[in-house]
């Protein structure tokens, strides 16, 4: 059996189409993984299901059986007219944007204005075209393709030049994608993580210490809880949906700094999501940063103002702010 005559299987038996996850994982059902040669087999299941015909994108990440279109129930497939325009909000952004951008920060041949200029460029191609992890080298020509044409139309971006400066973008994003940047980090996570537990000049408890404050628990949670008896920002109370999140990234930490109260927040999972994420920070006054790429319009929907601060700094936070300032937050 194909590789492609797998995907079909996998889609009539899931109501004839099937998100690219799906696909990975129950592929096996019909293949031998064993018996696959090559190390990248997900990468051959997204070529297959962009590029033959029997299959048809329905939306980002998720593709159905052409010959069985029909079948498939009509909200379920996006219209032709549901495009946006450029001049409208994205429906999409990029996926793993800040992966993405932390992977250009550890390449010390990107500067500061080429990491924004592309994530502004993709940011812009996203309004039309899906970046994500299924990007191919086809899916980049035909991406420029279509730019050729959008051009036409518009006042913006309408140069060779701006088709060249879009094409790096998306081939650095391609390099990202086959980097394994996300794999390649949680196995430095993981090996983080053994070195603690082999380190001799450690207690036992010092170690298990360690190893919750990876996750937000333990010691570290609970000194965060004294400290700040409450979310950082809002001050809520509940803390049992309250997250404790390192300011300088845990894996880029010492053993010390993983346990320091004043390498740590608590704070809502909406804070914790965009501070982790880089699209906000704080200076060393407490007051939030916003990232370019947070934009107004997110901020309105999530009431976060440009007076939303932290509760209160001391001295010995501002290394730790600092840290995430210029290492984290997205510019």
């Amino acid at each position: 059996m194909t590789y492609s005559e797998a995907i079909e299987q996998v889609m009539l038996h899931n109501g004839y189409y099937a998100p690219l996850k799906l696909i990975y994982d129950e592929i096996w059902k019909y293949l031998d993984k064993n018996s696959i040669a090559g190390k990248t087999p997900d990468k051959t299941i997204q070529e297959r299901v962009q590029r033959d015909k029997r299959f048809t994108r329905m939306d980002s990440g998720v593709y159905a059986l052409t010959e069985y279109l029909d079948k498939i129930p009509k909200d379920m497939i996006p219209s032709k007219a549901s495009t946006f325009k450029h001049n409208e909000s994205p429906i999409n952004h990029i996926e793993s944007e800040s992966d993405f951008f932390r992977f250009m920060t550890s390449d010390k041949s990107i500067n500061n204005k080429s990491r924004t200029n592309y994530l502004s460029w993709l940011r812009f191609l996203s309004q039309k075209h899906t970046i994500d992890s299924s990007l191919t080298k086809d899916g980049i020509s035909e991406i420029i393709e279509k730019e050729k044409e959008y051009q036409k139309s518009r006042k913006i971006y309408n140069t060779q030049r701006d088709l060249g400066n879009f094409k790096s973008a998306l081939r650095k994003y391609l390099s990202f994608i086959d980097s394994d940047y996300t794999k390649i980090q949680d196995e430095t996570i993981l090996s983080e993580i053994k070195k603690v537990e082999k380190n001799d000049n450690l207690e036992y408890t010092e170690i298990q210490s360690i190893k919750k404050s990876r996750i937000g628990q333990g010691l570290f949670r609970n000194n965060l809880i004294q400290y700040w008896k409450g979310c950082s920002i809002s001050g809520y109370q509940f803390v049992d949906i309250l997250i404790a999140s390192h300011i300088k990234p845990w894996v880029d930490s010492n053993n010390t700094e993983r346990l320091n109260t004043y390498n740590g927040l608590l704070l809502l999972p909406n804070f914790d999501k965009l501070f982790d994420k880089g699209y906000i920070s704080f200076n060393s006054n407490g007051k939030i940063i916003f990232s370019r790429f947070f934009p107004e319009t997110d901020r309105h929907l999530l009431n976060i103002t440009p007076d939303t601060a932290l509760k209160k700094v001391e001295e010995k936070h501002f290394s730790f702010l600092k840290y995430h300032n210029d290492n984290c937050l997205i510019q």
